[in-house]
């Protein structure tokens, strides 16, 4: 699971050996901070750091995401101006899961 949030990039995947975690990886290492564990640095794999989290603590993360948005666009008003090169890539994420949709965002049909 990708999840995009004012707080950075992660991918979640269930841990390769015991199912009470979750394998939390991030192309930054200070994207795993809001999760207090041990972050791991793989150089050259697919994600360079990674942490394992419990479950219920990944849900609370989650479940605080949800409670504190306040924001009506996510990339204009949480990373404009603060981090030029994450907030182009967020950009180009938005710009290409848009190409998707039957009728790509912000046209007209006659």
């Amino acid at each position: 699971m990708w999840i995009i949030t004012d707080q950075g990039f992660v991918s979640v995947v269930q841990h390769n050996v015991d199912d009470r975690l979750l394998c939390v990886r991030a192309r930054r290492r200070e994207d795993l901070e809001p999760f207090d564990a041990e972050v791991v640095e793989h150089a050259g794999s697919d994600y360079q750091y990674r942490c394992n989290v419990h479950r219920e603590a990944f849900a609370e993360w989650m479940e605080d995401r949800i409670s504190d948005l306040s924001y009506t666009t996510h990339a204009k008003e949480n990373m404009a101006g603060n981090d030029t090169r994450r907030y182009q890539a967020y950009l180009n994420v938005w710009a290409d899961l848009a190409e998707l949709q039957p009728t790509p965002p912000f046209t007209t049909t006659a």
